[in-house]
């Protein structure tokens, strides 16, 4: 996949800001407000579902407790993830085929954070992104780049980007040494370093940080013509970005 284009807004955990976070009406919503894409996360449960959910324990997410990897997709999906927003009612934990099948038709890319680690984690996800069709639309970032070069070993293809979040000295650089498409850094980095973007930008190397929602930030970042930004509010980034 070569992904084309700058000032693109993906949905942090959906339109997070709005509606619990990588759920079902999150990603709905973020599609609602025009989003480029979504981004979210995963984990594996105890009996090899791929679950869409940030952290490896439910307790912030649901009125459940545990951690995900210890427990069934039919024991998580007792539970209710709304992030305590009781004004959205029950919301089950979704698979990551879940998203893709409500995406699907609405042309919206997907930026797949891979949480747990492992060879075979890995080639699953990709596995369930063939599947859904959705090849082309996938991006797979991890703050674990092992992660990132197991993906490639299994797809020369893939779109792969490292995930940091403090100082890493030329992360284009290091990005393009191991087939990476793009870096995704902490926005304060490309604030505090914004001759990253154009080193990235002169290797070919797309910059897509993260989790911006001050409008400030969001307006410099689209000075500096950063390939994509990632927010909890992707009508405020949007408005911007195209204002």
């Amino acid at each position: 996949m070569k992904l084309k284009g700058t000032k693109l807004i993906f949905a942090h955990r959906g339109a997070s800001a709005y509606a619990p976070e990588n759920t079902l009406p999150a990603f709905r919503l973020a599609a609602e407000m025009h989003a480029f894409g979504v981004e979210l996360d995963v984990h594996l449960t105890r009996d090899g579902k791929i679950v869409v959910a940030h952290d490896d324990r439910i307790d912030r997410m649901s009125d459940g407790h545990g951690l995900i990897r210890e427990q069934t997709l039919d024991e998580l999906r007792q539970y209710s993830f709304n992030c305590g927003r009781s004004e959205f009612g029950r919301v089950e934990i979704p698979t990551l085929e879940d998203v893709y099948r409500l995406l699907e038709p609405t042309g919206l890319y997907v930026n797949v954070e891979i949480k747990a680690s492992g060879t075979d984690f890995v080639h699953m996800i990709h596995d369930c992104t063939r599947e859904c069709g959705m090849t082309e639309r996938v991006i797979y970032s991890s703050f674990n780049h092992w992660n990132l070069t197991d993906m490639l070993a299994y797809d020369k293809d893939a779109f792969v980007a490292p995930l940091y979040g403090s100082e890493l000295v030329k992360p284009a650089d290091y990005a393009k040494s191991f087939g990476a498409l793009a870096i995704h850094p902490h926005y304060g980095q490309i604030l505090a370093h914004p001759d990253i973007v154009a080193r990235a930008n002169e290797l070919g190397v797309r910059v897509h940080p993260w989790t911006v929602d001050d409008p400030e930030a969001i307006k410099r970042l689209c000075e500096l013509d950063v390939g994509a930004i990632i927010t909890n509010k992707p009508d405020v980034a949007l408005e911007i970005a195209q204002g």
